[in-house]
C-alpha cells in the first residue's frame, strides 16, 4: 500500500515538473517571437564587437536551446543509452555556459560600475565561476555515471553518489540552514 502511494507521489510529481517545463519553454519562445523583431534593430544591424552585445546573444540563445533540451527531456523517446547521453551532455554544458555567462556579466557589471576597476573585476569573475567549477564537477559525475537509461526515457535526476562533490556543493552553498 505505501509502495503504491509513493509510486502515485512521484509520478505526479514528475508529470507536475514536466509541465513546467514545457510551460518554461512556451514562456520562452513567446518571449523570443515578440523581442526578435527588435533584436534585429538593436544587435544583428550593428557590429558586434563589443562583450555586451557578444554576451547578450550568448546568454539569450543559450535560453532559447535549454528551453528546446527541456522539452525534448519531456516528450522524447530515446532508443539507447547512448542518444540519452548525448543529448544529457549537451544539455549539461548549455547549463555551464549559463554558469560562465553569468560570471562575465557579473564582472563586466563590476568593471563597469567602479570606475574600470580591473581587480574587483577579476575578484566579481572568480567569484562567479565558482558555481561554474562545482557544476563542472557534478557535470563530469553525472556523465561519467554507467547508466541513467530506463524503459526509453532518460533519467537527468540520477547522480552516483560521491562524498568528495557532496562536500564542494556544500561549501559552494549561498544560503545554509541552522536547523
Amino acid at each position: 500500500m505505501m509502495a503504491t502511494r509513493q509510486f502515485i507521489e512521484e509520478v505526479s510529481h514528475t508529470i507536475t515538473l514536466d509541465q513546467c517545463i514545457l510551460a518554461a519553454a512556451a514562456l520562452i519562445l513567446y518571449d523570443y517571437t515578440l523581442t526578435f523583431s527588435t533584436e534585429v534593430e538593436v544587435i544583428w544591424r550593428k557590429q558586434m564587437t563589443n562583450a555586451t552585445s557578444i554576451l547578450f546573444l550568448v546568454n539569450r540563445y543559450n535560453s532559447l536551446f535549454q528551453a528546446i533540451m527541456g522539452v525534448c527531456f519531456v516528450g522524447a523517446q530515446f532508443p539507447t543509452n547512448l542518444s540519452c547521453k548525448f543529448l544529457l551532455a549537451f544539455s549539461q554544458i548549455s547549463d555551464l555556459l549559463s554558469f560562465a555567462a553569468w560570471a562575465v556579466f557579473s564582472a563586466l557589471r563590476v568593471y563597469t560600475i567602479n570606475n574600470r576597476n580591473i581587480f574587483l573585476a577579476a575578484v566579481a569573475l572568480g567569484f562567479g565561476l565558482v558555481p561554474f567549477a562545482t557544476n563542472l564537477l557534478y557535470t563530469v559525475k553525472k556523465l561519467s555515471a554507467p547508466s541513467f537509461f530506463g524503459g526509453n526515457h532518460c533519467n537527468t535526476k540520477y547522480v552516483p553518489p560521491d562524498d568528495a562533490s557532496d562536500r564542494s556543493v556544500l561549501v559552494t552553498l549561498s544560503e545554509h540552514s541552522t536547523e
